[in-house]
C-alpha cells in the first residue's frame, strides 16, 4: 500500500466532524424582508463552507440539479420533509434549517440540525446581534458557532467530501451562478475545487476530476450557444464573462491536479494551500470600432442574405437561386434541394443571428474575410426550438453588390 495512503487513512480517522450538509435558505421571520433573507443566506452558506470538514450543498445547488435533471415533482418541494427525502438521495448526513427574524434593532438567527436518516432535528441554536441590517452576519456566525461548539455525534458524521451526486448538484449550482447577474460565482467555484482536495483526503478523486473535466468542456460550449441567444450587448458581455469563468475553472482543476500528482509522487499530503482562486481574466472580446466597421459593411450582405433565407423557407427556387453568381444557378438548386431535405429530417430552423448577438471568436472570422473582399453573414440554427449551433452564409462582392457563393 502507498504511503500516502496510510497517511490519509490515519488523517482521516482523527477527523473531528465530517460530513455532508444540505443548507435551506434563510427563512424570512418577523420584520425582516426576503431580500435581506436571500442576502444573507450567501453569508450563512460560506460561513458553513468554512468549518472545517462540513461539504455544504445549497438549496440553489439542489434547485439547478432538479431543474437539469427536468424532476418537475421534486422542484416544487419547500418544506422540511420534501427537502429532507431529496438530501438523502443527496447521500447527505445533515440537513439544516434556518430563520433570520428581528425584534425592534436585534437580528435573531435560528438554526435547526436535522438528521436526513432519521428526519429528525437533532440540535436547535440562536444568534442575536444588534444594529443595521449589516450586522445580521454576527448573528449568523454566533448561531453556527453554538450549533456546531460541542462537536457532532458519531452517527451523525460521514465523509468530508460531497458525494458523487451531491458534486453534481454543486457544478448545476455553479453553472447557474454564473448565468445570473451578481451570482457569487468565485464561493461556488472554490467549494467545487476543494471538494476535489477533500475527496483526495477520503479515497481517491480521479472520478470527480473527470467529471469536473468534462462538466468545464460542456458548460463552455452551453454559454456560448446562449450567447448567440443575447437580447442585447450588455448579457453577451455577461455570458463571456461566464465563460471566463470557466476557463479559470479550468486553470484550478489543473492546479489540483498537479497537487495530486506530487502528493502521490512524494507520498505527503495534498493540502489546498496552493490555491488562490483569482478573478478570472478576461479572454475573447471584440474590439468596438471593428464591430461598427463589420456593422456598417455587412449590412447590404445581410440584406441579401435575409431575402435568401425567406426565399429558402418558402422553397422558392427561382428567387434563391437569382442571389448567387449566374455561373454557380444549378449550384444554387442544388444547395436549396439538398439543405431542404437535410433540414427537414433533423428539424432544423434558422434566423439571422443579430450584431450585437455575435460573439468574439464568429467577429474575428467575418473580419478576416474583409480583406478577400468577401462577407461572412451568420445564421443561428435551431433543433426542435433550441439553440443548436451557428452556421455562416459566405458573399463575394460583383458589380457593386453582394452575391452568395455558399449556403
Amino acid at each position: 500500500m502507498r504511503i500516502l495512503a496510510l497517511t490519509l487513512v490515519g488523517l482521516v480517522s482523527l477527523e473531528a466532524q465530517a460530513a455532508q450538509i444540505v443548507a435551506l435558505d434563510l427563512a424570512a421571520g418577523g420584520g425582516v424582508t426576503p431580500a435581506l433573507a436571500r442576502a444573507m443566506s450567501s453569508v450563512l452558506l460560506n460561513e458553513l463552507s468554512r468549518r472545517e470538514g462540513m461539504s455544504v450543498i445549497s438549496q440553489a445547488d439542489v434547485r439547478a440539479l432538479l431543474e437539469l435533471e427536468a424532476n418537475k415533482q421534486m422542484l416544487g418541494c419547500d418544506d422540511t420533509k420534501c427537502m429532507t427525502e431529496i438530501a438523502g438521495s443527496l447521500g447527505a448526513e445533515l440537513m439544516i434549517s434556518s430563520e433570520l427574524a428581528r425584534a425592534g434593532e436585534t437580528f435573531v438567527v435560528s438554526l435547526a440540525l436535522i438528521s436526513v436518516a432519521e428526519a429528525r432535528v437533532v440540535r436547535r441554536a440562536e444568534g442575536r446581534s444588534r444594529g443595521t441590517d449589516e450586522v445580521a452576519t454576527e448573528a449568523i456566525a454566533a448561531a453556527l458557532h453554538d450549533l456546531f461548539r460541542a462537536g457532532l455525534p458519531a452517527e451523525l458524521q460521514g465523509p468530508r467530501a460531497l458525494s458523487r451526486r451531491g458534486f453534481k448538484a454543486a457544478l448545476a449550482g455553479l453553472f447557474q451562478a454564473t448565468l445570473t447577474r451578481g451570482g457569487d460565482v468565485k464561493s461556488a467555484r472554490r467549494r467545487v475545487i476543494l471538494d476535489l482536495v477533500h475527496t483526495e483526503l477520503d479515497y481517491d478523486a480521479s472520478p470527480k476530476i473527470d467529471t469536473l473535466d468534462l462538466d468545464i468542456r460542456r458548460s463552455i460550449a452551453r454559454l456560448r450557444d446562449l450567447a448567440l441567444l443575447s437580447a442585447d450587448s450588455d448579457e453577451l458581455e455577461h455570458l463571456l464573462s461566464a465563460i471566463d469563468h470557466y476557463h479559470a475553472l479550468a486553470d484550478d482543476l489543473g492546479r489540483v491536479r498537479e497537487i495530486r500528482e506530487r502528493s502521490r509522487a512524494r507520498g505527503v499530503v495534498p493540502s489546498d494551500r496552493p490555491l488562490r482562486f483569482e478573478s478570472p481574466e478576461p479572454r475573447e472580446r471584440t474590439d468596438p470600432e471593428a464591430r461598427e466597421r463589420y456593422a456598417k459593411l455587412s449590412e447590404p450582405a445581410r440584406k441579401v442574405v435575409r431575402a435568401a433565407l425567406e426565399a429558402y423557407r418558402k422553397g422558392d427556387a427561382a428567387r434563391f437561386v437569382r442571389l448567387w453568381p449566374a455561373d454557380r444557378a444549378e449550384g444554387a438548386k442544388r444547395e436549396l434541394a439538398d439543405n431542404k431535405a437535410s433540414d427537414e429530417r433533423y428539424g432544423y430552423t434558422y434566423d439571422l443571428l443579430p450584431i450585437h448577438a455575435t460573439p468574439p471568436w464568429l467577429f474575428e472570422n467575418a473580419i478576416s474575410t474583409l480583406e478577400r473582399k468577401e462577407m461572412l453573414v451568420f445564421l443561428r440554427r435551431y433543433k426542435a426550438g433550441e439553440i443548436d449551433d451557428e452556421v455562416y452564409v459566405r458573399l463575394a462582392e460583383s458589380d457593386g453588390g453582394w452575391q452568395i457563393t455558399s449556403w
